[in-house]
């Protein structure tokens, strides 16, 4: 008995030996997908098996995710709480504020504002003991900026006057978002302190010496220069409130990653039906729970990761599982994908609209941890989703990136004019079958490092900090700026307006094809000419390099090693670091291959480091004068081979060490 029991148990282990080899064999074949769930776990139905990974950030931001401060004392618990034991009659909370908190894109501010939901609530928890009320005014700012329209400021409207008249006994402020476009130098920001706290201050001398909590505006979308001057206007609130005894809300990190994905439903700007309630439960959470500050999550790394998104078939709330069942916006495929992945464009991703006809005007995307590749071409089954669904990504806005990516067989189109593709010096590729339509206002250039919009910015910020590694094979772009873009002001220019690749770093640009579209214009020279350039012209400090390797691809215009210099930019920059542009094939349409673009009267940049340029192959234009110039470089060297050599008699050559 006992042999024929081991032998029964040596063939279940067989059995199941062959079971795992078979599981094995088929492992690449399974699918790991999001899911809306927080918990790893693994299902099956009876087609196929499906791995489940979690990042951590499947949800919108809950509680868990904001914290009390109660222990450092900044914040009492019951502050609030305690106020129907003082007083026998209704306790009456104002909400102070602009458009967001009036209730604009609500389909009814009167039920569906966020002061509304508030007062539902409170009025579920508490009963009658509290009364909540919306004193917000849209359009409404706190400082005045020299603005035409003197009556939006908020202490100047009907609201504000109502408010003075009813005493509440707790003042909810949440306002700032349309001051924000102004926040761009250390002057403005002066002055929006100023007035900030002349506003908390005539809300504090109010009879009833309300309880006042100030609550950080939310995320807002609708430009870059926004986004960089909001951190600015938050720390300004943050200390204006600690200056006047105020208690504090820090709605803005508590909810950003929520609204990061969830505006590009609207305008960027507004909340709606749905999120309304969300920045409601946010703000009730730190008045009731003390739940005041932000607790930043973990995100999990899940290279396996496929999310589809669809604009046109997709909704929000879908974590993009099929094809059948995508996501609606290209931001929220990035935040369910920001341990990495596969983010499968299946459908044609179009820019929210409103009943006011407006569209987001910004793309950025929020900081994944691992590489995220975007395609059309579905990872399963080889579909081809530009093909079969018109899928293609509608660029109405510049597009920022905010980690590592990889963009293969997708289409790009452009629907307005000014539209930029923005690297952030992170490592991105450009692969094979990259598609670019212009359909209104050109093709968008390819900026490698920073957009420079506010003189604000910092030289930390705006630099390339650690290694950066740029590769394109395919696609259609206006021009490859290897530093930043500059769109500020000339009046308010930041002292980095190109970027410097610190010591020790290293930038590898690889381009092996592509086209770029730009042309000489008869102003080539001139100070606002855009051409393809690799380096960032602030600085290349000693010991960083600048690798620039060319085996193909097309250029309309004329190549430089160091972009034009602007006449509005005020010290000379030195470029002490290593720069070497190797070229073994491509197409070069231009009149110029030179070291530095210059125009008459510029402060052309100096090239102290080495700059070698070597040219073995390639097809260079016949027709016109040509120009290969070591201009601006101390220590330049040229090398040529057999193949090259007919340039040394049909161009200019100057300035390079024989």
């Amino acid at each position: 008995m006992k042999r024929v029991t081991s032998i029964f148990l040596i063939f279940l282990l067989v059995l199941t030996f062959c079971s795992c080899n078979k599981d094995n064999s088929n492992a690449a074949k399974k699918r790991m997908r999001a899911t809306a769930g927080m918990n790893t776990k693994t299902s099956s139905d009876k087609t196929q098996t499906q791995t489940v990974t979690d990042t951590g950030v499947l949800k919108g931001l809950t509680e868990t995710h904001a914290k009390s401060n109660k222990s450092g004392q900044k914040y009492k618990r019951n502050v609030l709480l305690d106020l129907p034991q003082d007083n026998s009659n209704t306790i009456k909370i104002a909400c102070v504020g602009d458009s967001i908190t009036y209730g604009t894109l609500s389909s009814d501010p009167a039920t569906k504002s966020y002061p509304s939901v508030l007062a539902n609530l409170f009025k579920a928890k508490f009963g009658n003991a509290y009364s909540v009320k919306n004193y917000g005014h849209a359009g409404a700012y706190v400082a005045d900026f020299n603005r035409e329209n003197k009556k939006l400021q908020y202490n100047k409207t009907d609201e504000y006057k109502q408010l003075c008249k009813d005493n509440p006994d707790v003042v909810v402020m949440m306002i700032g978002t349309n001051d924000i476009g102004y926040i761009s130098n250390n002057s403005n920001i002066s002055k929006f302190k100023n007035d900030f706290t002349q506003l908390i201050k005539s809300i504090k001398s109010l009879k009833s010496n309300p309880i006042i909590y100030i609550c950080t505006p939310i995320v807002r979308y609708t430009s870059y220069i926004n986004t960089i001057n909001f951190d600015y206007l938050i720390d300004v609130e943050l200390q204006v409130a600690r200056e006047q005894g105020a208690n504090i809300i820090d709605t803005y990190n508590i909810t950003k990653q929520y609204f990061s994905s969830k505006l590009y439903e609207t305008d960027g700007l507004h909340p709606n039906d749905v999120s309304y309630p969300y920045l409601a439960q946010t703000i009730f959470n730190g008045l009731v729970n003390g739940l005041t500050s932000y607790k930043k999550g973990e995100i999990k790394s899940t290279p396996g990761y496929v999310v589809y998104v669809d604009s046109n078939k997709g909704s929000y709330d879908s974590v993009g599982a099929t094809a059948n069942n995508p996501t609606s916006s290209f931001a929220r495929a990035v935040e369910l994908c920001m341990g990495g992945g596969t983010i499968v464009v299946s459908g044609p991703i179009t820019p929210a609209t409103t009943a006011y006809k407006n569209t987001v005007r910004v793309m950025i995307t929020g900081e994944n941890k691992g590489k995220i590749t975007v395609t059309s071409i579905d990872p399963y089954n080889n579909t081809d989703y530009r093909t079969t669904n018109n899928a293609q990504i509608f660029m109405s806005s510049s597009m920022y990136l905010n980690g590592d990516y990889e963009f293969k067989n997708v289409t790009f189109n452009t629907i307005e004019a000014g539209v930029k593709f923005v690297c952030n010096y992170h490592n991105v590729t450009m692969g094979s079958g990259v598609s670019c339509i212009a359909t209104t206002g050109g093709y968008f250039p390819f900026i490698v490092g920073h957009d420079v919009a506010s003189e604000i910015q910092r030289d930390s910020d705006l630099n390339c900090n650690d290694n950066c590694n740029i590769v394109i094979k395919s696609g259609t772009f206006s021009y490859l700026r290897g530093g930043n873009f500059r769109s500020g002001a000339l009046d308010a220019s930041s002292k980095y307006p190109y970027g410097t690749v610190k010591a020790g770093k290293t930038l590898n640009i690889d381009i092996s094809g592509g086209t770029f579209s730009n042309q000489d214009p008869s102003n080539e020279a001139a100070y606002d000419a855009r051409l393809c350039s690799f380096v960032g012209q602030n600085a290349v400090e000693n010991g960083a390099k600048i690798n620039v390797n060319i085996t193909g691809g097309t250029f309309k215009g004329s190549l430089f090693a160091v972009p034009r210099m602007n006449p509005y930019f005020g010290n000379v920059p030195t470029i002490k670091g290593d720069i070497s542009i190797n070229i073994s094939d491509g197409v070069f349409l231009g009149s110029k291959l030179n070291a530095v673009q210059t125009y008459t009267g510029s402060k052309n940049s100096l090239i102290t480091g080495a700059y070698n340029l070597n040219i073995s192959n390639g097809a260079f234009a016949s027709s016109g004068k040509k120009e290969i110039l070591a201009n601006g470089a101390s220590n330049a060297k040229l090398t040529l081979c057999s193949k090259t050599e007919y340039l040394k008699t049909w161009a200019t050559i100057e300035g390079f060490v024989q």
